[in-house]
């Protein structure tokens, strides 16, 4: 039997961690993606060609000496593919801009 707790858990938990150099990711549609290992993620930009299919989210920094630190993400909306673009903070001694692939599939029922 399930409780409501489990009926009220985001399927997309946890998300999709793509790597700074990975060039191809696929996923199912209400999946999200932590884009990591970039540094200053804050101040690294993020592009989707087709943000009907991955919307993407820009990474931030809170204020102050504890302030916490977030990637770069997106989100899996609708199947189809994506090229998402990551342009390096221009902090990042290595300015390679990164392409990554995304194929969002149908979620199955």
């Amino acid at each position: 039997m399930t409780t409501d707790a489990e009926k009220e858990t985001p399927k997309s938990l946890p998300p999709i961690f793509v790597n700074r150099w990975e060039t191809a990711v696929q996923a199912k549609v209400g999946k999200y993606f932590d884009f990591i290992g970039l540094p200053e993620p804050w101040n690294t930009k993020i592009h989707s060609d087709n943000p009907n299919v991955v919307r993407v989210s820009q990474g931030s920094k809170e204020d102050g000496p504890d302030g916490a630190m977030f990637n770069p993400g997106g989100e899996a909306l609708a199947p189809g593919s994506a090229f998402v673009l990551i342009i390096p903070s221009p902090n990042d001694p290595d300015q390679r801009l990164v392409r990554v692939n995304i194929t969002v599939l149908k979620e199955c029922q």
